[in-house]
């Protein structure tokens, strides 16, 4: 009876196996069963946060790099085996070590000084990312390390002001204004900037002051003016005047606003067009 219910668990179908691999209900017997299949369920399994920890140590050595690709994105997977996928010779397997919230401080130095800038911008991102080798990506010549630094919220402050400099590249100044521990005093410096996309970046970030909202509020783009309408900071008497924008996107933004006053959404709710 036994052999005969195991059948029935692991159905016949590539594709009905594969979606039982994946399946986060699907029992840790039945997982392990499947981690014997071919490579698309073994990916399957190797993802699954109800896979066994022994199961995925063998997958980890699995000769095909994506079932490896898997068990390195995986946040059960323990931090011997992701070690040991750190330096895995496929480099988005260790780009996904790299990003893998679980991964250990002490992992993540050490992709740090990965050869690939694609593994070094996963480490500037991830939150377990150690301040001191923060500082060090935050002086790498490739763009989109430092913009993973620069959006990291473990970032300090000191150094989100650095990157913040208007000599620094325009990505980056984004990455800073949207950051949410990006100090309120630098967000007013990157609220004169002249990059439109920062500005807007700085009026949707919620550590912005109420003042700097009103200012940017004045500004004539409206992508500029639609983040303000979004922002949680901005006061009522702004909010009423984007209420009357000519731009819909502004006046829609208002109208989802949870501080936007009722009498501003009775007004709103009679707007000609049908999206506000």
């Amino acid at each position: 009876m036994g052999k005969k219910n195991k059948k029935e668990e692991i159905p016949e179908g590539i594709f009905e196996r594969i979606a039982l691999a994946r399946d986060p209900n699907t029992s840790a017997k039945v997982l392990e069963e499947l981690a014997k299949q071919e490579y698309f369920v073994k990916i399957g399994v190797a993802g699954n946060p109800n896979t066994p920890v022994k199961v995925l140590r063998e997958l980890a050595k699995d000769e095909d790099w994506k079932v490896r690709w898997a068990v390195a994105g995986n946040h059960n997977t323990p931090p011997e085996v992701l070690e040991v996928l750190s330096t895995d010779k496929i480099t988005e397997v260790r780009y996904t070590v790299a990003i893998n919230p679980k991964t250990p401080p002490k992992i993540l130095e050490k992709l740090a000084e990965d050869e690939d800038d694609f593994v070094k911008a996963a480490v500037a991102g991830n939150p377990n990312t150690p301040v001191k080798v923060l500082r060090e990506l935050a002086k790498n010549k490739n763009v989109f390390v430092r913009v993973a630094v620069a959006g990291n919220y473990n970032t300090p402050a000191e150094i989100l002001a650095k990157l913040a400099k208007k000599e620094e590249d325009w990505r980056v100044r984004i990455a800073v204004a949207g950051n949410c521990n990006t100090p309120a005093k630098i967000l007013k410096k990157l609220a004169k900037d002249k990059n439109v996309f920062v500005k807007a970046a700085v009026a949707r970030n919620p550590n912005t002051p109420p003042k700097v909202l009103e200012e940017l509020a004045k500004y004539k783009n409206f992508f500029v003016k639609a983040a303000v309408a979004g922002n949680p900071n901005t006061s009522a008497e702004i909010l009423a005047k984007l209420a009357k924008n000519k731009n819909v996107f502004v006046r829609i933004a208002v109208a989802e606003n949870p501080n936007t006053p009722a009498k501003v959404l009775a007004k709103l709710a009679e707007d000609k067009d049908k999206r506000v």
